[in-house]
């Protein structure tokens, strides 16, 4: 993957790399921490949450994304391929953000509705919020390893056994999303009830989806760093 553009260059791009997988990871924590499984968190809660943790982290992750990709726009990654895949790990980051800020703004707007999910509902979007935080901490370990993989098959092993445990979170969250559609039916007071808490989840199961394809790109990034020695050869990494 970086072949040719020495390994000074693979640390600064593997280095913002961190830095924005350890926002988005903080991010995910602070919400995860802010929601109780007994009630929605209140429209203060929610806008304080807004104002602090997710601006500063989200002012980071922008920050860190615009230096990186003005870094690959100076020339000094040779190859396209990398590029590309480095273009969609920086776009993957935002769209989760963005998926993440959705879902804490819908929770608000149903805290104001007086919206009051069925505890099952409540217990199950925490589960899930808890899930997605730990496969953030994995692809934040996808990020460090990144920065070991060249030429080095066990460090891409261990790459794919982090990835296999993110598609595995993604299974479980995709459960639980069923669940919480089913028991909706099934519970919800009225339409506005329905719509608002749906919105929600919606926005939860799409940023697993996210996190799950960010996974992935890490892992084929791993693959291609793998199979390039220093030195420029290497052989093929072995599935």
């Amino acid at each position: 993957m970086f072949a040719g553009s020495g390994s000074i260059s693979r640390e600064v791009v593997v280095e913002h790399l961190v830095n924005i997988a350890r926002e988005l990871e903080a991010i995910i924590v602070a919400v995860n921490n802010t929601f109780d499984q007994d009630s929605l968190p209140r429209a203060e809660v929610v806008d304080k949450l807004f104002r602090q943790d997710l601006a500063l982290s989200k002012e980071r992750i922008e920050r860190s994304v615009a230096q990186l990709l003005l870094y690959i726009a100076s020339g000094r990654i040779e190859l396209v391929d990398s590029k590309e895949l480095i273009l969609r790990l920086t776009e993957g980051y935002r769209d989760i953000v963005a998926r993440i800020e959705a879902f804490i703004h819908r929770i608000k707007l149903a805290e104001m509705a007086g919206a009051v999910p069925d505890q099952k509902i409540l217990g199950d979007m925490k589960e899930m919020l808890k899930l997605i935080a730990e496969a953030s901490g994995h692809v934040t370990t996808l990020a460090r390893l990144a920065g070991r993989v060249m030429g080095n098959h066990e460090v891409a092993r261990m790459m794919e056994s982090r990835n296999d445990k993110v598609q595995e979170v993604e299974r479980l969250v995709d459960e639980l999303y069923r669940e919480i559609l089913e028991t909706l039916i099934h519970s919800a007071g009225d339409f506005k009830n329905y719509i608002l808490v749906r919105d929600a989840v919606d926005m939860l199961e799409e940023a697993m989806d996210l996190l799950s394809k960010l996974s992935l790109n890490y892992f084929i990034l791993g693959v291609g760093m793998a199979s390039t020695s220093t030195g420029g050869g290497g052989t093929a990494y072995e599935m």
